[in-house]
């Protein structure tokens, strides 16, 4: 009995895990604003009509997952997605991102120098 269990666990352990899902999301407009309830600086992207699609059809399959949101290659936030995000526009504030950090984001991202992607975490 100790054997099949160990067999069993030993399975769990090297099954390989599930591949990452990503999405690339087309923005028409990324600025610095000042987040309402901390009054700190944040990043408003705002996505075009693919972008806003793309993004639904994702966070709508992944509700309940914690997922990276990656701009020019770097993890710039990991939120868990609570509910479909289907209005367009994401505010991405707190962290570790300095209000440098984000404003040179949002001139890379106006300027067509950096890409968003969202990527959901391999499960195991």
């Amino acid at each position: 009995m100790k054997r099949r269990a160990l067999l069993a666990g030993l399975t769990l352990l090297t099954r390989p895990a599930a591949a990452a899902e990503a999405v690339t999301l087309e923005v028409a407009s990324a600025s610095l604003v000042s987040d309402d309830p901390s009054g700190l600086p944040a990043l408003r992207l705002d996505f075009n009509r693919r972008g806003r699609r793309a993004m639904a059809e994702f966070t709508a399959r992944h509700v309940g997952q914690t997922i990276d949101v990656l701009i020019g290659g770097t993890i710039v936030t990991s939120p868990m997605i609570m509910e479909p995000i289907a209005g367009g526009s994401v505010i991405i504030r707190g962290g570790d991102l300095s209000e440098a950090a984000l404003r040179e984001m949002a001139r890379r991202l106006q300027a067509g120098d950096a890409i968003v992607r969202m990527r959901t975490r391999p499960q195991r």
